[in-house]
């Protein structure tokens, strides 16, 4: 694809500002009073008052059901400098959304560069630009840069992100100290969200796509190797879940949750609404509630067609893992791993079927997938008309920014908020049926 020089050589500014421009209304926006900033910030203790023994007690018990300390550290630390300012807030989301873009680039470059070795350098750059565009003016990450309490999303995402970047050094050069910062930043990341428990499954995904999982005669070393460098995570994963489980947020619900049918038939509804949101982000709102009728009936036609597509979506991707698609392999595997945790198929707290933050970092995967698949079939169609590709693209992503202009502004503050979507009269959740909280 011939693209000019400019673009290429002002490629990282031109994500900066196409991002900052469709997310710069959120600096006119305040706290969401009725939606968790009121507990979660304006009225937090730890921040109102930060003693030595309220600190202890931050990182050693959860706090509304969440164990987030350093991300309270983090609203501390701006609270002391600018005060309650909510535009101050709102910036440092966006610039904690912009380093993520960034972050995206890069490891999507590498792992093109990994996976793709056929591809020109011009190529693999466009391909990263591209997916770190999608990944940052998507309107489903509206939610995590718009909304002050999911900060912890953007940070955590932030040290899992540079996790990622880290190891992807560490399997070029095998440096132990590589991987011990590796460590140190996956421990960082839980610190600020839970769901970046998972980042050991995200490295084995890459140990996958760097061939060191290989079990062919004479090679079960780098195989064993590959896998006992993951224990320390996992020993960390598991600990943390022993630590929540005390304060009875880490509990599986299997005596009070759904049954296992129920939840599988959760999972696929979850899964099929963050992929049509993903295609077609409309009628995006802040709450979305289990459905009233809990799945009774096994015969609804939504639900058999959600099972039917999420069967056909494994059977394309396996047949893409056949014909040797690494690309597509990856996407759909790293989009598994970090939405799997929130797809209600394991009974853990939730009080919502589906949520936008949810996919913040899972979007990479179907980002990836799509410019793909797009790339492959416009080449086909148009064989290698720049033009064409260049025409679609503008008009995808020009209606993409749009969508999450428009969107940003709904979150401006908690009436634009419940005014904005179908499910106002949900305004303050409850715990959900079957007395599960919330996490």
């Amino acid at each position: 694809m011939d693209i000019h020089p400019l673009f290429l050589k002002y490629r990282y500014l031109i994500l900066i500002i196409l991002v900052s421009l469709v997310h710069c209304p959120t600096l006119h926006n305040d706290f969401q009073e009725f939606w968790d900033d009121q507990w979660a910030i304006t009225n937090n203790p730890y921040i109102l008052n930060p003693t030595w023994e309220n600190m202890n007690i931050l990182f050693t018990t959860f706090y509304n059901g969440q164990y987030a300390p350093l991300n309270v550290l983090y609203y501390l630390g701006i609270h002391q400098l600018f005060g309650f300012n909510p535009a101050i807030f709102h910036l440092f989301s966006l610039l904690f959304h912009l380093l993520n873009v960034y972050l995206v680039y890069l490891i999507v470059y590498k792992l093109i560069k990994q996976l793709k070795k056929a591809s020109s350098e011009n190529a693999n750059k466009i391909y990263a630009f591209l997916v770190a565009l999608i990944f940052g003016i998507h309107p489903l990450q509206v939610e995590s840069v718009a909304w002050v309490s999911a900060s912890k999303v953007l940070l955590y995402s932030t040290f899992y992100l540079l996790s990622i970047l880290l190891y992807i050094r560490y399997l070029r050069s095998r440096n132990l100290f590589l991987i011990m910062g590796v460590f140190f930043l996956y421990t960082i990341s839980i610190g600020f969200k839970e769901q970046g428990i998972v980042l050991p499954l995200t490295l084995i995904l890459l140990d996958f796509s760097y061939n060191r999982l290989s079990l062919r005669i004479g090679s079960i070393s780098p195989f064993l190797k590959a896998i006992g460098e993951k224990i320390p995570f996992f020993l960390i994963a598991l600990s943390y879940w022993i630590f929540s489980s005390q304060f009875d947020v880490g509990n599986l619900r299997l005596e009070d949750g759904y049954p296992l049918p129920q939840r599988i038939l959760f999972g696929t509804e979850s899964l099929m609404d963050y992929l049509f949101r993903f295609l077609a982000p409309i009628n995006l709102y802040y709450y979305y509630p289990f459905p009233n009728n809990q799945f009774q009936s096994f015969m609804d036609i939504q639900i058999v067609l959600d099972f039917v597509l999420v069967l056909a979506i494994l059977g394309y991707f396996i047949k893409q893992y056949y014909t040797a698609n690494r690309i597509l392999v990856f996407a759909f595997l790293f989009f598994t791993i970090n939405i799997f945790l929130v797809l209600h198929v394991i009974p853990i707290p939730r009080t919502v079927l589906t949520a936008d933050r949810y996919i913040y970092m899972a979007i990479i995967g179907p980002s990836l997938a799509t410019i793909c698949i797009l790339d492959s079939m416009i080449t086909k169609q148009f064989s290698q008309s720049s033009l064409i590709k260049i025409w679609i693209a503008t008009i995808t992503f020009m209606a993409l920014g749009l969508r999450t202009f428009i969107r940003t502004i709904d979150w401006k503050d908690s009436k634009s908020l419940k005014m904005s979507t179908l499910y106002h009269k949900y305004e303050q959740p409850t715990e959900n049926r079957k007395g599960i909280k919330p996490i």
